[in-house]
């Protein structure tokens, strides 16, 4: 919202998004690896 508004710098905010990317790595891995067997697909 910072950088929509104006107050927050592009860099700032890719920054913040490529902090994330390993937690979204960890979700993808307990999708793939986890519901299927969780909810009976295999």
């Amino acid at each position: 919202m910072r950088f929509l508004r104006g107050r927050g710098s592009f860099s700032a905010l890719e920054r913040w998004q490529t902090a994330y990317l390993p937690v979204y790595a960890v979700w993808a891995a307990l999708v793939v690896v986890v519901f299927p067997p969780l909810f009976r697909y295999i």
